[in-house]
């Protein structure tokens, strides 16, 4: 079974746009705020074009692994599908060729690198704090009206990009632990195995872990794809899921940050119904789970 830590962050897609944007001095508090990891984001093939940047031997790097989606999915500015780079209304993008990355013509004049639908900037999260900083800034100042949230940026419909937002990035919350006794927080149920996940936690890191625990979990075909989050929150489809059931079905809490910057537990004693809303809402409209459990 499984237990969340999705640092679940609702996204703020909804909130309004008619704050003031937000000046230099504003972001450089926010970076103070997040011990200096706000990041301004740059397109993932930005070295390969003209100007300034231009780096080959970057490049080449970029080139090399274009089409992999372990070296995409460990790039805050990077989708597995490359399309959601580009702005889909604008034309706006800064891609190489798919099928061939080293052809010129992709990335030489008149080619030009645009931002596209990446983020302007994201924050490296680590803690749950982190997120709730994020939430009161963009309650303070407008970030393009959206804040995205992402690990592995797999959303095959790009729900992980959008022009001029902050991006929350926990691709690096890591950890896991296992515990033969979990019992979720204020119940009286029997205890069970479960195993805890960060929000950064993909299927392969998570395989390797339950194997060396000698436990038996199923998810996601692909191994970079997030085991908390948009994979649990849809669902949890796997080829098992015929003989096993559904992965969101294995769930036994979660502990998310909800919008008003409040750590939450979430289980079937607390907060059901944001529990029953994690177990099966689409992943961009009720939580962003920082942990797992399950």
């Amino acid at each position: 079974m499984l237990r969340v830590h999705l640092f679940a962050f609702l996204i703020a897609s909804g909130l309004s746009q008619t704050r003031a944007t937000a000046t230099p001095s504003d972001w450089a508090d926010l970076k103070a705020q997040v011990s200096g990891r706000l990041y301004e984001a740059v397109p993932f093939a930005r070295s390969c074009f003209g100007g300034d940047a231009h780096n080959d031997t970057a490049c080449a790097l970029v080139q090399a692994g274009y089409d992999d989606a372990t070296n995409r999915s460990s790039s805050a500015n990077a989708y597995l599908n490359p399309q959601w780079e580009s702005c889909q209304s604008s034309g706006a993008q800064c891609t190489l060729d798919y099928l061939d990355p080293t052809n010129a013509a992709a990335f030489s004049a008149p080619s030009t690198c645009e931002m596209g639908s990446i983020a302007t900037h994201y924050i490296d999260v680590q803690s749950a704090e982190d997120v709730a900083v994020a939430f009161n800034f963009r309650e303070n100042w407008n970030a393009s009206g959206h804040q995205e949230y992402g690990r592995t940026q797999h959303d095959f419909i790009g729900r992980s990009s959008a022009p001029g937002s902050l991006a929350l990035w926990t691709h690096n919350l890591k950890n896991i632990t296992f515990n033969p006794n979990f019992v979720p927080q204020g119940s009286n149920a029997a205890p069970q195995t479960a195993m805890t996940m960060d929000a950064g936690v993909q299927w392969l890191q998570a395989y390797n872990f339950a194997d060396a625990h000698n436990v038996t979990i199923f998810g996601g075909t692909d191994p970079t794809v997030g085991s908390v989050g948009g994979w649990v929150q849809g669902g949890g489809h796997s080829a098992l899921s015929n003989t096993m059931g559904l992965g969101v079905d294995r769930v036994l809490e979660f502990k998310v940050v909800t919008p008003d910057g409040q750590t939450r537990i979430a289980n079937t004693v607390n907060n059901p119904d944001l529990f029953w809303a994690l177990r099966g809402g689409p992943t961009q409209s009720t939580g962003r789970p920082a942990k797992n459990l399950g």
